[in-house]
């Protein structure tokens, strides 16, 4: 089973260090582990967005989903377009 995980928040609050946090965890438990970052480098507080999926056997998913399980939302203004990739039943923490 495979579970994503979509961050997303503007730079400098921690959306991908948490997303390493996260990834490195599911590693120490020997999980299959993807992690995918982006960012608007250009400035402090421009948007930046993170995808991690975690596995119990070989990702088969590609890095960009088209489907989330969960979201961790750090910011509202970049939110949205995490909110329509999310499954029906998806967690998100705010």
């Amino acid at each position: 089973m495979e579970r994503e995980v979509m961050l997303t928040g503007i730079g400098g609050q921690g959306v991908q260090l948490g997303a390493q946090v996260l990834a490195r965890a599911a590693a120490h438990e020997a999980r299959e582990v993807l992690l995918f970052g982006s960012y608007a480098g250009t400035m402090r507080g421009g948007s930046t967005d993170s995808t991690v999926i975690v596995g119990d056997a070989p990702i088969t998913s590609p890095p960009v989903v088209e489907r989330a399980w969960a979201a961790i939302a750090m910011h509202h203004e970049f939110f949205e377009p995490v909110r329509r990739k999310l499954r029906r039943d998806a967690v998100v923490v705010s």
